[in-house]
């Protein structure tokens, strides 16, 4: 199912995959069938099945992170914060949560939230880790947020 979502073949991916859920039940195949609608744009589709995983007990990191992410596509933004504010209870230091947090304070008209956001992830961040131009975005922005707010 992967090589035919890489492919942009979704039919035939959510065939495979449809197929193999229904030979295991196996929550993976799950996973990855909400992961090929996230690939289709088909965020409210991928967002039942996380939650679902949810509710039956699949609690972890990846299940929460790509929900969340569903939900910034379709800007259900306090959705995503409560998803986002649960991995931060558990990686306190990871970086993307900040500038996700930032992310939404700027959508939401919260210059001063998404400053503190900005803030605490290039403290975090290791500069080698992610591309020079969103570090160089992240730089940017937070110069003007602190120009606007004395």
């Amino acid at each position: 199912a992967g090589t035919f979502a890489q492919k942009g073949d979704f039919k035939l991916a959510l065939q495979n995959i449809d197929d193999a859920i229904s030979k295991t039940a196996a929550d993976k195949f799950k996973f990855q069938k909400a992961q090929i609608f996230q690939r289709m744009a088909k965020h409210e589709d991928a967002i039942s099945i996380f939650t679902k995983l949810i509710d039956d007990g699949i609690q972890v990191r990846d299940v929460y992170s790509h929900r969340a992410n569903s939900y910034m596509a379709i800007k259900q933004y306090n959705s995503a914060k409560a998803d986002y504010e649960k991995l931060q209870a558990i990686y306190p230091d990871a970086p993307g949560i900040y500038l996700n947090f930032a992310q939404i304070a700027e959508a939401n008209n919260q210059p001063r939230e998404a400053l503190k956001n900005y803030v605490i992830y290039l403290k975090y961040v290791n500069p080698e880790s992610v591309p020079a131009e969103e570090l160089q975005r992240v730089q940017t922005r937070l110069k003007q947020l602190q120009g606007s707010n004395p």
